[in-house]
């Protein structure tokens, strides 16, 4: 497709989104010239722009889409909302009418419903208030015969209650005495000693029944007067008293001590000279107080026998009499009761008597009253309902009238307010799909654009695909027992390659699109002629075993995809002594030129290789490209079997051994070393310092590879946006294998010959036979340069003889058969 065709369809879809939209630079790039010379860098480049400016116009047309619905829904709701407001207005209008005219019948009908309840509560009041007054009367009379019953009734309650107050008064009375009894006898039997006897049970009677309180009284009295006298014999005990407290005791030791005086007396002689002569007849005392202490305590025995019988028989019959004097008063006491009970239940009686007598006679009277009162109430509750009915009746009938015509009203206007709804809502729905209609052309041109761009970029890097498939990738290939070195420059050099994943990258745009996105592929990773041919890998020590293994791998695609003898290196390792390339010598069996004669570790040979290869470059712009070609691969291609090699300076390591005039010359090859076919392979150790020096120019004019978390990515606006994915090194038995062919090769292909016919003149062309040798004598033998000839002159000045020198088998008698 033509860069204006491309434009044209651009332009198409700005005019459909209706925004601006500059020239794609993906477009603008394929009018450019190449300045990297990767075609493949252009073609992702423009893969990532297409993918950029889909994506942007994608979400221009949806955005469009969307701000054109939602302004079409906004501008729809808000005409749907003043035509609501509108409609609502006179639907409000006719109900406001409705509600009016209901008023105005509502309190006709209410005034006219005030003036019959009036009157129906004037003719309610008459018949009330003539049925309480009847009513009331016979109501005084029944109170009054009532009031009767209930005063007889109340004296002959306040007659028995004034009797059992009295009675029991007596009982009380009665009843402290006995106790008053009972306490006295227990304290004596106590005192006496005979507290046991309290606690001893007695014969009692059962109470005598009787049914008279004076009878129970005088059996009271009668039981009360014994114990009494029980009581005065019980005070007057002889004996008993002898126990009370220590008497007795004191008693006895009266006697004892009476009894020694006696002992004394009688066994002993009364002393005339007092005190001094006094004897104690100690035995006679012992024997007088022993019998008489024996005969207190056998006396006392008896003693407290017969005083106990003496207690017993009175304070035993004592507390039967009192035991029987409470029975009575408990008779008395019931006998009483049965008395009030008796009067209450003869009141209760004739009261309900009197009471039921009044009912029978006023109750009638009563009924009748209040059904005179009702009979009334209910005409004048018929009449005022008949008259309630009618005036409510044609209200109704009114009202209903008002709400058929109030429906028909907001019927109209429903339908009216329909009818501009469903003009509306067409009028929306055409304006939608209006819209998704544009929003479908505008992705269908979107959509063809974006195929038309993937065939378009998906060309070149099909190219450099097929560019590769000459040389097996893997070097374990069985293609390589095979394999012979081209014969053909390639454009490009495989280092690598890298993975394409359009959805990672879509991931990292503000907007999703939803065209079809090709699937991952791989691309490879090129050193590219005439640039970038050049490769920087800046690394850390981590990484620095990987960037060797990657200069060596770079170095053998250089072998096996350039025709044999067309790559030459230069090779600097100031740290590995050579170690870390000396599988490359091998070239040097086959021909020193290949890789020299050493692996150069010191700054002064770096100095001098640098030296000699800018020397070179020199020879190459003025006796090769002068102003006729712009690069030696222009050059290459008229040369032909006089292809100039290209030559790569290998280093490791960098900056070490490196002066800052290294440093110099180093850029300076970088920049312009590749017009003459001059590149570098270089790996740079981070940890040092570029000691007054730069390599700007480096990085630049190469593929430039930087170490991150442990990998390697391509250090380019375009390119670091994939993942790198380096091939490795081929094994040293591989490599040597390899090296062996091209040595070979590379040594026949020194041996250039020309076809007889390229200097010879043609037949055809009339230049047979058409020199002069008037003034000199010259003979074309080969080819000088990319166009011009190699010619023999002699007889001209002082250049009258030839020497022809050479080695065995350098071609000196082929020259002369030529000659």
């Amino acid at each position: 497709m033509s860069t204006t065709e491309q434009q044209n369809r651009w332009a198409d879809i700005s005019g459909v989104v209706n925004v601006e939209l500059r020239e794609p630079d993906a477009v603008k790039a394929a009018k450019r010239s190449d300045k990297s010379g990767s075609a493949q860098r252009n073609a992702l480049d423009e893969l990532v722009k297409l993918l950029t400016e889909s994506t942007a116009i994608e979400q221009q047309i949806d955005q469009k889409r969307q701000g054109e619905t939602e302004s079409a829904d906004r501008e729809a709701a808000k005409a749907e909302t003043a035509m609501a407001q509108r409609f609502q207005a006179k639907h409000d209008e006719v109900q406001q009418v409705f509600e009016q005219q209901v008023r105005d019948v509502e309190a006709k009908a209410e005034a006219e419903l005030d003036e019959a309840g009036e009157s129906t509560a004037g003719l309610r009041q008459r018949v009330e208030l003539d049925a309480e007054s009847a009513e009331h009367d016979v109501n005084q009379k029944l109170q009054q015969a009532e009031w009767l019953a209930e005063s007889v009734y109340e004296g002959a309650m306040g007659q028995a209650a004034a009797e059992i107050k009295q009675t029991d008064e007596k009982i009380s009375t009665q009843l402290e005495a006995i106790e008053a009894i009972d306490a006295q006898a227990f304290h004596y039997a106590k005192q006496y000693g005979q507290a046991a006897l309290m606690q001893e049970p007695i014969d009692v009677p059962p109470p005598v029944s009787v049914t008279d309180s004076a009878q129970a009284e005088a059996i009271f009295e009668e039981h009360r007067q014994a114990a009494h006298a029980y009581l005065a014999e019980l005070t007057t005990l002889g004996i008993p008293r002898l126990f009370i407290g220590v008497r007795y005791l004191l008693l006895v030791a009266l006697l004892c001590i009476l009894a020694g005086f006696i002992a004394q007396g009688i066994g002993g002689e009364i002393p005339t000279d007092g005190l001094a002569g006094f004897k104690l007849q100690t035995r006679a005392i012992f024997i007088g107080v022993g019998s008489t202490l024996a005969i207190s305590v056998v006396g006392g025995i008896a003693l407290w026998f017969t005083a106990k019988s003496q207690v017993r028989k009175a304070f035993l019959p004592l507390k039967r009499q009192s035991t029987m004097a409470r029975q009575a008063a408990e008779v008395e006491l019931k006998a009483s009761k049965e008395h009030r009970d008796a009067i209450v239940a003869r009141a209760k009686k004739k009261r309900e008597l009197e009471l039921a007598a009044a009912r029978d006679r006023f109750s009638p009277m009563v009924n009748r009253a209040v059904q005179n009162r009702q009979a009334a109430l209910q005409t004048v509750h018929g009449e005022a309902g008949s008259r309630l009915s009618r005036i409510e009746g044609q209200r109704d009938q009114v009202l209903i009238e008002l709400e058929h015509r109030r429906r028909d009203a907001e019927r109209q206007v429903q339908e009216e307010l329909e009818r501009e709804l469903t003009a509306l809502r067409r009028s929306h729905e055409e304006r939608k799909r209006q819209s998704e209609q544009t929003h479908a052309n505008d992705r269908a041109a979107l959509l063809r654009n974006w195929e038309q761009g993937i065939g378009r970029i998906q060309a070149p890097i099909d190219n450099v695909r097929e560019g590769q498939a000459a040389v097996p990738i893997d070097w374990n290939d069985a293609a390589w027992e095979s394999w012979t070195p081209p014969k053909q420059f390639p454009s490009q050099v495989r280092i690598g390659q890298m993975r394409v994943d359009l959805k990672q990258i879509e991931g990292d745009l503000p907007g999703q699109t939803t065209l079809k996105l090709p699937g991952t592929f791989a691309v490879p990773a090129l050193l590219a002629f005439p640039s970038p041919g050049s490769l920087l890998i800046q690394t850390d020590a981590s990484g620095r075993k990987d960037a060797i293994r990657i200069l060596q791998m770079a170095m053998a695609r250089l072998l096996t995809s350039l025709p044999a003898g067309r790559v030459r290196f230069t090779i600097i390792d100031p740290i590995g002594l050579g170690q870390n390339f000396a599988g490359f010598m091998h070239l040097a069996d086959h021909d020193e030129a290949l890789v020299g004669p050493r692996i150069w570790t010191d700054s002064e040979q770096v100095e001098q290789r640098l030296k000699d290869l800018t020397e070179h470059m020199e020879t190459v712009i003025q006796k090769y490209l002068r102003n006729e070609y712009k690069t030696i691969d222009e050059y290459n291609a008229q040369a032909g079997e006089l292809a100039e090699p290209y030559r790569h300076l290998v280093v490791a390591d960098l900056p070490h051994n490196f002066s800052p005039e290294a440093l110099r010359r180093l850029n300076s090859i970088a920049s312009t070393g590749a017009r003459c076919g001059v590149y570098v392979l270089i790996m740079r150790d981070l940890r040092e310092p570029l000691s007054g020096g730069h390599i700007d120019e480096v990085e630049s004019h190469s593929v430039h590879l930087i170490r991150q978390d442990d990998r390697f990515i391509w250090k380019d606006e375009v390119f670091s946006r994939f993942p790198l994915e380096l091939d490795p090194p081929p094994e040293e038995a591989t490599l040597t294998k390899l090296l062996d062919i091209v040595g070979r090769h590379a040594k026949e292909a020194k041996r250039v010959e020309v076809p007889f016919e390229q200097i010879a003149p043609a037949l055809d062309d009339g230049q047979m036979w058409s020199w002069d040798t008037s003034e000199e004598l010259k003979v074309p033998i080969g080819r000088l340069g990319a166009t011009r000839q190699q010619v023999l002159r002699l007889g001209k000045g002082v250049a009258q003889h030839a020497l022809i020198a050479g080695k065995t088998g350098s071609g000196k008698s082929t020259l002369l058969h030529v000659l």
